[in-house]
């Protein structure tokens, strides 16, 4: 789509513009020469409006196929919450609802709205460590915590030694029910347990092969990120958080 192609390129100008201007901005407050800084900020906010502008008048001449793609991938990309995802939407022409992309985004909202705080919580039953099934509503625990982890995720790694000093204090009252993204590429069987194995972990881990509680629970390896927890109790969601980025 040649108008698309234009568009695209016109704003990755535009964007770079307003990167080198947020670079100048923050160099001179780092100068302490706030002067130059406002008058620098004061264009950068210009050059920011006229992209949002730029673009918001783009998609409404091109609601359709487009709009949704474009309206996809910036949720994807922040990994956008319910409300933000349902807004989103709600914006789109029918037309741009019925495309691919449309669909994408009806699914993920119908996926958020199963995990929302005080939903039911979706069940789902995955192998641990030995090869034992184990389904999340049976496990017996005034609360629940379920955590989708992976090996290769920082922000994981770094709240695994709270979480497994939080099992050992609070294992009859809290159980934690840690759930490796196994994907069988990134991580395997093998790399995941022999990461738990050498820092000698002591908390349940299940291993979700085919990324069927991961996609149940609206998380992905995007969210990975950030790493992802539910708070089952006793089986409602009573609470939702994503750690942020380091």
């Amino acid at each position: 789509n040649d108008a698309y192609t234009a568009h695209m390129k016109n704003s990755a100008s535009m964007q770079a513009r307003i990167t080198d201007l947020q670079q100048r901005y923050d160099a001179l407050r780092a100068e302490r020469k706030f002067r130059g800084a406002s008058l620098v900020n004061d264009t950068l906010r210009i050059e920011q409006e006229k992209l949002r502008g730029l673009t918001t008048a783009f998609l409404d001449c091109n609601d359709n196929l487009i709009k949704a793609y474009t309206y996809c991938s910036n949720i994807e990309m922040r990994d956008a919450n319910l409300r933000e995802t349902r807004s989103l939407y709600a914006d789109l022409s029918e037309k741009a609802k019925a495309s691919q992309y449309g669909r994408i985004i009806k699914e993920r909202i119908a996926r958020l709205a199963k995990t929302e705080g005080g939903a039911k919580a979706p069940d789902f039953t995955l192998p641990d460590t030995q090869g034992d099934m184990v389904t999340m509503s049976e496990v017996k625990a005034k609360i629940k915590i379920v955590d989708f982890w992976a090996s290769w995720c920082g922000p994981c790694k770094s709240e695994m030694p709270d979480f497994n000093e939080a099992y050992l204090a609070q294992g009859e009252e809290i159980q934690f029910l840690m759930v490796n993204m196994t994907d069988g590429a990134r991580e395997t069987l093998d790399i995941a347990k022999g990461f738990v194995a050498d820092a000698g972990y002591s908390f349940p881990v299940l291993y979700d092969v085919n990324q069927e509680a991961a996609m149940t629970y609206g998380n992905g390896f995007a969210a990975m990120s950030r790493g992802l927890h539910r708070f089952v109790r006793p089986d409602r969601l009573s609470a939702g958080r994503q750690s942020h980025r380091p």
